[in-house]
């Protein structure tokens, strides 16, 4: 009975990460495919958002799925990323396709990932 309890909870985290994750990608893609805004970033550089933006999608993907299948939501992420730059370079707002917003993007992926690794090793109480 106990082990049914646990296992309901680690799906609803996971359902909750998932749907997350979803809500995550639906901001990315307004921010990154609608018009350029004209205030200044917050965060001081607009690669520091890329990094931020893609670490969270990701960790929040990483919790959604078990560790098997780690390496397609690592993938879906760097994708998600070039497919919004394919976005940028194709749609008329006045935005540009970036290696360096891809450079930015795979480092948030890179870090989620590191992150979410170490996390899952530390022992549960």
């Amino acid at each position: 009975m106990a082990k049914d309890k646990a296992l309901s909870r680690t799906r609803r985290f996971r359902l909750a990460a998932g749907c997350a994750a979803i809500l995550c990608a639906v901001a990315i893609a307004v921010l990154s495919l609608g018009p350029p805004s004209d205030g200044a970033s917050v965060l001081g550089s607009d690669k520091t958002g890329h990094l931020l933006a893609y670490f969270a999608l990701t960790a929040l993907l990483l919790l959604a799925v078990q560790p098997a299948r780690w390496s397609r939501a690592v993938l879906a992420s760097f994708a998600y990323g070039g497919l919004m730059e394919f976005g940028q370079a194709i749609l008329p707002f006045g935005r540009e396709a970036s290696w360096l917003d891809m450079a930015a993007n795979t480092a948030g992926i890179a870090a989620a990932l590191v992150l979410v690794s170490l996390v899952r090793r530390v022992p549960a109480r």
